[in-house]
């Protein structure tokens, strides 16, 4: 995808030299991650969060959990709500099935790779609230990489906010004022890519580009 490879060009200046290992979130950041990776000739794996949607209003997002229970929660949201904890529990817990599924899914048993020391790049087609790529991240530090840089080529300026602190560097090409833009305003094809398309992209990479590392999972 042409949006990776401008990551990619800009993406020099963030790593000074470095090999770095890039984390898709799947799946329109599977594209733009794997032109990145293979401009830098270098690992490519997922990170899988996924959002909680509110039951009367899935537009909203109550947050975002990963494979491994790691879960990120708009704590104004749940203050409003009067959310207890066993009601975020509830929530999330479909959720979290759905994101163990879609790992099997695209990963099945692969190892992960040995982050410890590394710089890790974690790439999304957009960021718009910020709660997935949060819970990517608080997930990725679990690999103990040493640094996280989160790359996307647009964001809304609230999500960037969001992000901020818990990224050691964010990079994106558009920034927006709009905190919930469509695809299609900034990508000439925005159609959803297919569990197939994905696969089939994954696999044409790890073909090339065997991994190496241990076997523990987000």
């Amino acid at each position: 995808m042409h949006a990776g490879y401008e990551l990619a060009s800009d993406l020099q200046r963030y790593l000074n030299g470095q090999e770095p290992i890039v984390l898709a979130i799947p799946r329109a950041g599977v594209p733009v991650a794997a032109a990145i990776a293979g401009d830098f000739n270098s690992v490519l794996d997922l990170v899988i969060p996924r959002r909680i949607p509110l039951p009367d209003n899935p537009d909203m997002a109550l947050g975002a959990i990963t494979p491994d229970r790691t879960l990120v929660v708009n704590k104004g949201l749940v203050a409003d709500m009067k959310l207890s904890d066993e009601d975020i529990e509830k929530l999330s817990i479909p959720v979290w099935t759905e994101v163990q599924r879609i790992q099997q899914l695209y990963r099945g048993s692969r190892p992960y790779p040995d982050m410890r020391g590394r710089t890790a790049v974690i790439v999304d087609d957009r960021l718009i609230t910020g709660y997935t790529i949060m819970a990517a991240v608080v997930a990725a530090r679990k690999m103990e990489p040493e640094r996280i840089v989160v790359a996307v080529p647009v964001a809304s300026l609230d999500g960037i906010e969001r992000v901020r602190g818990y990224t050691d560097e964010l990079l994106s090409l558009e920034m927006t004022t709009d905190s919930m833009f469509p695809a299609s305003r900034y990508y000439a094809d925005a159609s959803p890519l297919t569990d197939q398309e994905v696969i089939w992209t994954l696999q044409r990479f790890w073909s090339t580009h065997p991994p190496n590392g241990y076997s523990e999972t987000f």
